[in-house]
């Protein structure tokens, strides 16, 4: 048996309080499931990582940068998890 994910989402965000729990209950409320769960905080000053830490629906793994480095570069970070899984689901 492979350790490789068939399914990995992946949300990289920023500040993404506002719209992060509508984005986690979609995920949940799906049929198939990812096997992995990736929220990428780019250092969000909103409060974005302890809604995630305290989402009780899905397990998800928080990934938070130290220092904002921009949108990009965020979104690049999370095209690095390509490799671990058949699928990578990329939620903007």
């Amino acid at each position: 048996m492979s350790d490789r994910a068939r399914i990995i989402s992946v949300i990289p965000v920023y500040n993404g309080k506002r719209f992060i729990r509508a984005t986690l209950d979609s995920l949940a409320a799906q049929t198939l499931r990812p096997d992995r769960v990736i929220v990428l905080d780019d250092a969000s000053t909103d409060g974005t990582a302890r809604l995630v830490e305290t989402y009780g629906p899905l397990n998800c793994e928080l990934i938070r940068g130290e220092q904002n480095e921009g949108q990009f570069r965020n979104f690049n970070k999370a095209l690095g998890y390509s490799t671990e899984c058949d699928y990578l689901h990329y939620i903007c």
